[in-house]
């Protein structure tokens, strides 16, 4: 096994981790997941209306699984009153869940504000994106490149940057995701450990957690990066 690792480390070492490179993983993804066309939907506008309006917030804020807790203790009150002997036992740990719920989608609305909140600034930078897909960490990603006017030779460029994105439901795990090339505006700071909100036309993405910056001369950020394209 040993043997099999340094073998797959001296591949990975003679992989060009060039925008050309990547786009082609990108593309290769996309065909592979039937997702060649962006799969955005249009939604309420963040810019003009409060957070808890718009669609992706409620996914970003954990606001469906409060309204479900609270669903299923609100039946369990009703039930107790219709009647009483017919509550089953399982029913007395629904309040304490309720409260796990509560904290949990208190942490997530921070979140989906915060996010609101930078969606809302005028989006100042302009980068390449390549949409790819993380096996270690189970999530789609926005890898960011600069525009090729800002470099003397664009499809040699090295990734700077990602943003990671949410997967959909098992019944529809890809939906809300964009295409796979293209161009971003980005709404906030690209520093890491700050929220970076891309915006594809009029629509933006909301990620789940911070920019991250990625040095290739770091051998974590290397792995992460190989990891994105490995071959379907």
């Amino acid at each position: 096994m040993k043997g099999l690792d340094e073998e797959a480390a001296a591949v990975d070492e003679e992989v060009e981790l060039s925008y050309r490179t990547m786009r082609e993983a990108a593309l290769s993804q996309a065909r592979y997941r039937g997702l060649e066309e962006s799969g955005m939907r249009p939604e309420a506008d963040v810019r003009r209306v409060t957070w808890w309006r718009v669609r992706g917030l409620w996914r970003a804020g954990e606001l469906l699984p409060l309204a479900g807790m609270l669903g299923l203790n609100v039946m369990a009150a009703w039930q107790a009153q219709e009647s009483p002997d017919g509550v089953p036992a399982w029913a007395g740990v629904l309040p304490v869940l309720a409260l796990g719920a509560i904290g949990f989608a208190a942490k997530g609305s921070l979140r989906a504000w915060r996010l609101a909140r930078v969606a809302r600034q005028v989006p100042h930078t302009r980068m390449r994106y390549l949409l790819l897909h993380s096996y270690a960490m189970e999530a789609p990603l926005i890898v960011l490149f600069p525009l090729p006017e800002d470099s003397p030779h664009p499809d040699e460029d090295e990734p700077v940057g990602i943003i990671p994105l949410p997967y959909g439901p098992l019944r529809d795990r890809f939906r809300e995701l964009p295409g796979p090339v293209g161009v971003a505006r980005i709404s906030g700071a690209l520093r890491p450990g700050e929220f970076a909100v891309p915006w594809m036309g009029e629509q933006p993405l909301w990620p789940t957690h911070t920019y991250r910056k990625l040095d290739l001369g770091h051998p974590r950020h290397l792995r992460t990066v190989h990891e994105l394209i490995r071959p379907e």
